[in-house]
């Protein structure tokens, strides 16, 4: 610690006329960046939420439900559960979809697409071209993994070679959580006449790693991840901070 000091010490000069900055300030500046760096490397645990449903999929994992109007696909990967929604629209003539009439129901509890930031209530499907609905997550917290799930051995890849994870399994009647997309699609644009798409999904496996999506490098459509930092993680980061104040409590004093 104390070479890295010196170090900036001798740049003192170089960093004020670079910058124009106070020294004291391009210091706690370094270490900041410095804490910021352990903290976004700290320790971390994934799981991986495998979802399940009753309508079809296709080659890539993407749920699909249609009818001779629409064409909807559903998929998931990526952080906290998203729901990514884009529908197609198959006819010669547009389709409307009513937003404030569509939502994601979790354990029963509603998620509104309307909100401060989406106020048009009805959007509009050219023919024959799409739309990707926004986002809603809808899981953010790790699991409690029961010692009594069953349990398979699954395997992924990555630049090391073979990982086997273990994936606790769940049916649809016992899965830790369970959710539907519902959807309020016409052909009018008063909606004198609906199509409703009512679809349901659950978690059907959960599995649980140290190792990050990047470096398994697979992330398929119905599978999405959750992710917490270890405490291991956590005391390096408080201890990297306690470590900061302390230093520019001690640069203050300097000056």
């Amino acid at each position: 610690m104390r070479f890295v000091i010196k170090f900036f010490l001798q740049k003192k000069r170089l960093l004020n006329k670079n910058f124009f900055l106070p020294y004291h300030l391009v210091l706690n500046l370094y270490f900041l960046g410095f804490i910021i760096i352990i903290v976004m490397t700290g320790c971390s645990q994934y799981q991986y939420l495998t979802i399940s449903s009753d309508i079809n999929k296709n080659e890539k994992n993407e749920f699909i439900n249609e009818d001779d109007t629409a064409s909807i696909k559903y998929t998931f990967n990526g952080e906290n559960c998203p729901i990514k929604i884009g529908i197609y629209n198959k006819l010669q003539q547009p389709i409307f979809v009513d937003l404030g009439q569509s939502c994601v129901i979790v354990d029963g509890k509603k998620n509104a697409y309307l909100n401060d930031n989406i106020i048009e209530r009805v959007t509009f499907i050219p023919p024959l071209s799409y739309i990707d609905l926004p986002v809603i997550t809808i899981k953010s917290i790790f699991f409690n993994l029961g010692s009594m799930d069953s349990l398979t051995k699954s395997i992924s890849h990555n630049q090391n070679g073979q990982v086997d994870l273990k994936t606790h399994l769940f049916e649809e009647k016992n899965t830790p959580l369970y959710f539907r997309s519902y959807l309020t699609l016409s052909t009018h644009e008063d909606f004198a006449s609906v199509r409703y798409f009512d679809t349901s999904f659950w978690i059907s496996g959960i599995a649980q790693s140290t190792y990050s999506p990047s470096s398994l490098g697979y992330e398929p459509s119905n599978q999405s991840y959750l992710r917490r930092t270890t405490g291991f993680g956590t005391i390096m980061g408080c201890t990297a901070l306690v470590g900061l104040l302390f230093l520019i409590g001690l640069t203050n004093s300097g000056n």
